[in-house]
């Protein structure tokens, strides 16, 4: 499944406990990491620190086993786990395409909730397209150049925060024109009044 734009933000908001592994890209990473944020403070609000395991491309690389081993994992200390995994890059997506393809046919039951963080993905990606075509995760596209949703998705933190805006700063202020300063002339009868200046000579 894929949700993108302000719906994939809004899910982040209110997500779904049914849901146990979540893609989110974008070409904007702090955005992506910052809906991360949200969504494992909504969804795992009591989560202890210590259960948290963070993955990320060298991990992989070195032990392919890891992903696998960590999602299915149990917490000595009791209670729920996440696995947040952050890919800079497609190489090692077949490892993480193969791990989903075991949750979604019963080989690999995952204990831990498990977040990938990824660059923007094309049409073309085999990572985000397995994502979007499983039936156990979700696909969750967000989009830097779409002023709305990040706008809203902004305020939305600040009014979790108890922060208030003022609306003025809500819009784009306008360019800065060059300050243009004007010296008084001298009062003398052969010169005329040549001293205006726009950022100096």
């Amino acid at each position: 499944m894929k949700l993108a734009g302000q719906k994939a933000l809004a899910y982040c908001e209110k997500p779904k406990p049914r849901d146990q592994a979540i893609l989110i890209f974008s070409s904007d990473p702090g955005l992506v990491s910052s809906a991360a944020d949200t969504l494992v403070a909504k969804r795992l609000p009591d989560i202890d620190p210590m259960n948290v395991v963070k993955l990320n491309d060298d991990n992989l690389k070195n032990d392919d086993a890891m992903l696998a081993d960590e999602l299915v994992a149990r917490s000595l200390l009791g209670g729920d786990r996440l696995v947040r995994l952050r890919l800079e890059k497609e190489t090692y997506a077949k490892q993480v395409i193969a791990v989903l393809s075991d949750i979604d046919n019963d080989r690999l039951h995952a204990e831990a909730l498990w977040i990938i963080e990824a660059r923007d993905l094309g049409k073309s990606s085999k990572l985000r397209a397995a994502f979007e075509a499983s039936k156990t995760a979700l696909a969750l596209h967000l989009f830097p150049d779409d002023e709305t949703s990040v706008t809203d998705y902004a305020e939305a933190q600040l009014a979790a925060a108890e922060i208030s805006i003022e609306p003025d700063a809500r819009r784009p202020s306008a360019p800065s024109s060059p300050a243009i300063a004007a010296s008084p002339c001298p009062k003398s009868k052969s010169s005329s009044c040549s001293h205006m200046t726009s950022g100096g000579r």
